[in-house]
């Protein structure tokens, strides 16, 4: 196991514990618009929600393709790694 791969687990550990964190946050703002907007105390524009999140999404698949045009062995390693760091229980 090279240096990628064991960056890549370090990395994939971390990023799964921040995605379960950032879902339940994003997830409770959510419930929180619902409920404010359902009592009337405020107007939620939903479609600038969603144009938001579907920009974020078309930027985050962006870098991804940066990322695999210049695929290199050690980045190739790291991606490995990032995968077992995502499963790992």
């Amino acid at each position: 196991m090279g240096g990628g791969t064991l960056a890549g687990i370090a990395v994939g550990v971390a990023l799964r514990f921040t995605a379960k964190l950032a879902l339940i946050i994003v997830g409770l703002i959510i419930l929180l618009m619902a409920g404010l907007m359902h009592a009337g105390y405020i107007t939620v524009d939903w479609g600038a929600v969603s144009q938001s999140l579907e920009d974020g999404a078309e930027a985050a698949g962006g870098f991804i393709e940066f990322a695999v045009a210049d695929l290199s062995a050690q980045l190739a390693g790291f991606a490995a790694g990032l995968l077992i760091g995502v499963r790992i229980k």
